[in-house]
Formats: structure tokens, sequence, C-alpha cells
């Protein structure tokens, strides 16, 4: 069971859920034409760093390179014993969906994963 106050009242999905979701988003099947602009775009500068900036959007994450292009966008998702990245690559037009049984399981994978794609392995 989620812990008490858990926002999402203890979902479950799967990769492929995941998956699924952000393609029919970013086809505009779930949302208007003007929202899913809204939804796929950076609106508040989180924290600037040596790579570019971390912005928040509606849901998701967005990491911009030193001269303002996306890098990716997703969004994370940890609970006691699970965590989850859903991030997309728009430059490579690639997605990366990773869960693990472990609240720190995603992170090394995903460092791995961020620098093959941003190096166009």
């Amino acid at each position: 069971f989620p812990p008490v106050g858990s926002p999402d009242g203890g979902a479950y999905v799967t990769a492929g859920d995941l998956d699924r979701f952000l393609r029919a988003v970013q086809a505009g099947r779930l949302l208007s034409p003007e929202l899913t602009a809204e939804f796929l775009s950076p609106h508040v500068l989180c924290r600037e760093t040596e790579a570019g900036r971390v912005h928040y959007g509606y849901g998701l994450a967005f990491q911009a390179g030193t001269t303002g292009e996306i890098i990716f966008y997703g969004k994370s998702g940890i609970n006691a014993g699970v965590s989850a990245m859903l991030r997309h690559y728009p430059g490579a037009s690639v997605t990366v969906v990773l869960l693990s049984n472990m609240e720190d399981g995603v992170w090394e994978p995903l460092r791995k994963v961020h620098e093959a794609v941003v190096a166009g392995v």
C-alpha cells in the first residue's frame, strides 16, 4: 500500500502505460492543441546548471541546454520501495521509461542512458 497522503492514491502503471500516455499526449489525442503545446512547454525556471537550465511545466520538468534547446523533458516518481522515470529527448526522438522496485533504482541506469542518448549512441 502507498503511504498515507500519497497524491496518486496508489496508482500502478507499466512501462508500456507510461510510453503510451506520453505518445498520446504528443500526438494530441488527450488534450486540445493549445493545451498540448502548454503541457509540452517549460514555464518556470527552477535552477541554472553548467549544462543549462532546468524548468518546470505543467507536470513535467525540462532540461534546456546552454543555448536554450530542450535536451529532455519528463517526470520522475518515487515512493516507498519504488522509483520511476519517464523522459523524452526531442532531438533524438527517444523516449526512456525506467521502473524499479527500489527507491533509488532508476537513477544510475538513467545516468548511463542519458549519456548514451546525448552522445548519439
